[in-house]
């Protein structure tokens, strides 16, 4: 559980999708854009001949990406703060001797449901990502101009360019897109949690036998009136 805290930690503060765009129209010539997505906003980088800047790539109409990785944070974050709490719990009933059943069932609920906020972040941004691209680029197919992210959430495409003079060669635009290590690393935090949930599950389920073979070997002295 302690692991699947920090991944989803981590997860904060990584890229969780990347898109880049080569531009060659000569062989003297490189452009790249890179466009790396977190939670909290968007940049590009772009570098050419060797040269690299910096900038904000989401702009003030991109509403709909806007709204749909900041629900992906608060997922996020309210997956963290429930495993933080399953984490305590599950401290607490590992330093009791005789913990009850009730006692170890909390943490079990409470890991289970913030592997499951993990684990729904990507997958929410899985489906529902290509859509909100495409409504902020104003294009709703690939043969509208959808060519990148805004078509599916994976994904390659390499087109022609017309050559800058007839001596020069044709050139290319190379472009590609797909989930950062954020997203990815959501999923893993997700799969660690619920395995946590399970191996709590089990340990509460031996603890309850335990007990109750116990019980059976010296069972309690009925009550006698004095």
């Amino acid at each position: 559980m302690i692991v699947g805290v920090i991944l989803i930690g981590a997860t904060l503060g990584s890229s969780w999708y990347t898109q880049t765009e080569t531009i060659s129209p000569i062989p003297d010539w490189y452009i790249q854009y890179t466009n790396s997505t977190t939670l909290y906003g968007c940049s590009t980088t772009i570098v050419a001949n060797g040269a690299t800047t910096a900038s904000s790539c989401f702009s003030s109409n991109d509403t709909h990406a806007h709204g749909l990785y900041n629900a992906a944070l608060g997922i996020v974050l309210c997956g963290l703060a429930v495993s933080v709490i399953a984490l305590f719990f599950f401290l607490i009933f590992f330093s009791m001797r005789q913990p009850r059943k009730m006692t170890i069932m909390l943490p079990f609920i409470l890991a289970l449901v913030g592997g499951i906020l993990a684990i729904a972040s990507p997958m929410i941004l899985l489906m529902a990502q290509p859509g909100a691209f495409a409504a902020d680029s104003n294009c709703s197919s690939i043969s509208a101009g959808c060519q990148g992210a805004e078509s599916s959430f994976f994904g390659s495409n390499t087109t022609s360019t017309a050559p800058l003079s007839p001596l020069a060669p044709a050139g290319s635009v190379t472009l590609s897109w797909g989930p950062g290590v954020g997203w990815y690393l959501a999923i893993a935090a997700g799969a660690v949690m619920i395995v946590g949930a399970c191996m709590i599950k089990r340990c509460a389920t031996r603890q309850h036998q335990t007990d109750s073979a116990l019980e059976s070997l010296h069972p309690k002295p009925d009550w006698v009136e004095p």
